[in-house]
C-alpha cells in the first residue's frame, strides 16, 4: 500500500495537509499586588493585600502558573517553556520533565485523545499547593490527555516562575496617576467591594476607573455577563470551557472578596505583556501545524485615596 503525504508551506510552518493542526491554549491572571505582580491560575490571598500606591519600590515578580491545554491532532514529542526574563520554581507534573533555571521541557510526552477509563492521578505531590478540587475541575474540560514519559497521565500542563520584569510595575502606578492601562486595553471591569450583600461590576474606560459611579455602564454582578465579557475580551481563540474554568477560578477570589482595598480593576492583558512572561512551544515527532492560544486577565486592586 502506497501511502502518499503531501506537504505544504503555510506562513511559514510545514505541515501535512492529512493532519489536523495541533493547539495550544493557555490561560492564567495577573494579579498585582504589593511590590510584586502574580501570573497566577489560582488565586492566593497572599498576592493582594496590595493598594497601589505610586512611591512603591520594585521586587521580582512571581508567577504562579498558567495552565496549558491541548487540542486538535494526537503527536508525541516535546514540550517546552522558556521564561523570558527569570526562573521556575514550580512544575506539574514533573514525572519525566527536564528543567533548567529559566526553562522546561518535558520530553516524549504522548498527547491523545482522552479514552474511556483513561486515568489520572488520584494524589498530588506533597510539595503541588493547588487543591486536589481545582485540578479535579479543570480535568473536566474537553481536551486531549497528556501522557508523560514516565507513563504518567493528566489534562493540562502547569507551571510557576518568577520574573525580574519591572516595567510590569508601571500599571497600578499609571492607573494611580490616573494615565490608564497597557495601549490597546481601552474597557476594564472594576468590582466593588460588596455592600450589604450586593456586588456590583462598571464597565469603564481606564482613565475613570476613580470615578466609576459615573458611568452608565453599571449593573450587579451576573456571571453570565462576566462570561459575555470574557468572550469578547478573547481575541487568542481560548474555547468557551476554558473560559468557563478561568472564572470558576476566580470567581470566589472577586466577588467575595479576597482582595484588599475599594476596588478591583480587572482587564485583558495584552499579547505583548504575555510573551514577555514566558514561551511556549511544541517540538513534534512529525509535521504539523501548531498554534497558540494564550489569554490572561490582569486584576489590580485599588484604593480611591490614591487619586
Amino acid at each position: 500500500m502506497i501511502i502518499c503525504f503531501i506537504i505544504i508551506l503555510l506562513n511559514g510552518i510545514i505541515v501535512s495537509a492529512e493532519s489536523e493542526p495541533v493547539e495550544v491554549h493557555e490561560w492564567g491572571v495577573v494579579v498585582f499586588g504589593e511590590f510584586s505582580a502574580a501570573a497566577v491560575a489560582v488565586p492566593d490571598p497572599g498576592l493582594a493585600s496590595f493598594v497601589a500606591d505610586p512611591d512603591f519600590g520594585i521586587d521580582p515578580i512571581s508567577v504562579e502558573a498558567p495552565v496549558i491545554f491541548f487540542h486538535g491532532a494526537e503527536f508525541t514529542g516535546d514540550f517546552v517553556v522558556e521564561v523570558v526574563n527569570g526562573s521556575i520554581f514550580e512544575i506539574y507534573p514533573v514525572d519525566g520533565m527536564r528543567t533548567e533555571w529559566d526553562s522546561i521541557r518535558w520530553p516524549d510526552i504522548q498527547v491523545f485523545y482522552p479514552e474511556e477509563g483513561t486515568e489520572y492521578p488520584d494524589d498530588l505531590p506533597a510539595e503541588f499547593l493547588l487543591p486536589y478540587e481545582v485540578v479535579s475541575n479543570w480535568r473536566t474540560l474537553e481536551c486531549n490527555s497528556v501522557r508523560t514519559s514516565g507513563g504518567i497521565n493528566e489534562g493540562f500542563l502547569y507551571y510557576e516562575c518568577f520574573l525580574d520584569t519591572p516595567d510590569f510595575m508601571k500599571y497600578p502606578q499609571l492607573l494611580a496617576a490616573g494615565e490608564g492601562l497597557p495601549e490597546g486595553v481601552d474597557r476594564v471591569l472594576i468590582f466593588l467591594k460588596p455592600y450589604d450583600d450586593i456586588q456590583e461590576m462598571y464597565m469603564v474606560d481606564p482613565q475613570s476607573i476613580f470615578t466609576p459611579m459615573e458611568t452608565e455602564e453599571i449593573s450587579v454582578y451576573d456571571r453570565s455577563r462576566m462570561m459575555s465579557t470574557l468572550s469578547s475580551w478573547n481575541t487568542a481563540g481560548l474555547y468557551t470551557g476554558e473560559l468557563e474554568l478561568l472564572w470558576d477560578t476566580w470567581e470566589d477570589y472577586v466577588t467575595a472578596p479576597s482582595w484588599e482595598g475599594d476596588a478591583l480593576v480587572v482587564f485583558p492583558l495584552p499579547q505583548d505583556m504575555i510573551n514577555r512572561i514566558s514561551s511556549l512551544e511544541v517540538l513534534p515527532d512529525g509535521e504539523f501545524e501548531i498554534t497558540y492560544g494564550r489569554f490572561f486577565l490582569g486584576m489590580i486592586p485599588v484604593s480611591w485615596s490614591m487619586n
